[in-house]
């Protein structure tokens, strides 16, 4: 469901699933209607989520286990001296 700068002010919202739901600053609830309690999930919120998951999939794509030195690598030339 989306209501991105919609009017929902006279609407009966009571038992409505909005879980989940994606809208703007700019809606407009019924009074007394607590949109976050329902689930709503605000636009600019979901913006930065997915920037944030975004920069952590980017990092971890450049960050590999192939700087990390082989523990046992100085192992085998003392192994081949004896």
């Amino acid at each position: 469901m989306s209501c991105v700068g919609g009017y929902s002010a006279g609407m009966d919202l009571s038992g409505a699933n909005l879980y989940q739901a994606v809208t703007d600053e700019d809606t407009i609830w019924p009074c007394g209607f607590d949109p976050e309690a329902a689930g709503v999930i605000f636009e600019q919120a979901l913006l930065a989520v997915l920037r944030v998951a975004h920069f952590i999939a980017q990092n971890a794509h450049h960050h590999t286990d192939t700087d990390v030195p082989d523990r046992h690598a100085s192992l085998i030339p003392r192994a081949l001296r004896v």
